[in-house]
């Protein structure tokens, strides 16, 4: 007879970390664009698929780069509590995150940011009219 022993939540905790840390690194992780529900005043429950760009596993941060001009920028500063889910086949894991967003639109780590971003291909998804 064997016996199973499940793993403690330290290190799943920690498994998890580590594969959102892959997944903002690794274009083709299944993690790397989760979807995130938000709310909004006319419509109710808004979602759609983001994508993750940075993780800090001692702060415990996720970070997403949006236009500033997006509708959902007004619903995460409405309505900062939001849900994002990441579903990766590979690992058969689903990931739900409740987290409160904090929306950045000027100051030192967007300038720093953009200074990065303007460089890149995915520049040209933040200037168009």
């Amino acid at each position: 007879m064997t016996q199973h022993t499940l793993p403690d939540c330290n290190s799943i905790e920690q498994a998890i970390w580590q594969q959102l840390l892959r997944a903002s690194a690794d274009k083709h992780h299944e993690w790397r664009c989760p979807i995130l529900a938000t709310q909004d005043d006319d419509y109710g429950p808004d979602a759609r698929i983001i994508i993750l760009r940075a993780v800090d596993i001692h702060e415990k941060k996720l970070t997403f780069y949006t236009d500033s001009r997006s509708p959902k920028v007004k619903q995460l500063i409405t309505y900062p509590d939001v849900m994002l889910v990441f579903w990766s086949k590979r690992l058969n894991w689903q990931l739900r995150v409740k987290a409160n967003m904090n929306v950045a639109t000027k100051g030192e780590f967007v300038d720093k940011t953009w200074d990065i971003v303007k460089q890149s291909p995915s520049a040209k998804d933040y200037c168009s009219e």
